[in-house]
């Protein structure tokens, strides 16, 4: 850390990785978008219509492959189409993703959060009609308490949705661009691209504080 001299270099297990999440077993989630770039062309997709994204552990000691890949089921909708990018773990070892639709469109009813079971079985999670259409085919950040509840933002659909600690869809909280989430005890706070951060102190309740800075854009990422 004092020289930023590289230590090593591992293979990510798949396609463009975009974030990694260290876990409490001593491995590292590696969330792989899928999108095939090239540095003459930049973030130009080449591969777009046909991604291949998923989530692999790694060894943090020796970066192997360690345990099941985790992929999306062959009869999800949109699946060559969506890219799996943000990650937060649960309490009983799984993991939930945030996904990303590439075709340039918002979506329809294109799922954009799964969860990925110790033993590598995934599954979509559920979501009443109409809900993936609000959130526009983009889930940006996700996080989950030590209870298991969820919280995703959706900066294109302006709202932030919940699951509880049993996954079942808990509801939709209105927010203009919401941006970075991350927990505080058993609830979240959420930033957004209009210089606000929000305290949700349960799931899908409306905020209980909300501070404002002036002349500040959060981005994507919220650390507490």
């Amino acid at each position: 850390s004092q020289t930023w001299h590289a230590l090593a270099k591992w293979p990510s297990g798949g396609v463009g990785p975009h974030a990694l999440l260290p876990l409490a077993t001593g491995q590292i989630a590696v969330a792989n978008g899928g999108i095939l770039t090239h540095a003459e062309t930049g973030r130009m997709r080449r591969n777009q219509g046909a991604i291949d994204s998923n989530v692999v552990r790694l060894d943090s000691r020796t970066g192997q492959l360690t345990g099941p890949v985790w992929r999306l089921p062959a009869n999800t909708v949109g699946r060559e189409a969506l890219s799996l990018r943000h990650l937060a773990a649960l309490p009983d070892g799984g993991l939930v993703v945030a996904m990303q639709f590439d075709e340039g469109k918002e979506g329809g009813d294109i799922p954009l959060l799964a969860y990925l079971a110790p033993d590598g079985h995934t599954e979509i999670l559920p979501a009443p009609a109409g809900v993936w259409a609000k959130m526009k085919g983009y889930a940006l950040s996700v996080a989950t308490t030590a209870q298991g509840a969820i919280a995703a933002t959706a900066p294109r659909g302006d709202c932030v949705v919940f699951w509880d600690a049993q996954r079942r869809f808990a509801g939709v909280q209105t927010l203009p661009k919401p941006a970075g989430v991350a927990t505080v005890g058993e609830g979240f706070w959420c930033s957004n691209e209009q210089g606000h951060l929000l305290h949700f102190a349960h799931i899908n309740t409306p905020p209980t504080q909300n501070l404002s800075f002036d002349g500040i854009k959060w981005d994507n990422h919220l650390v507490i």
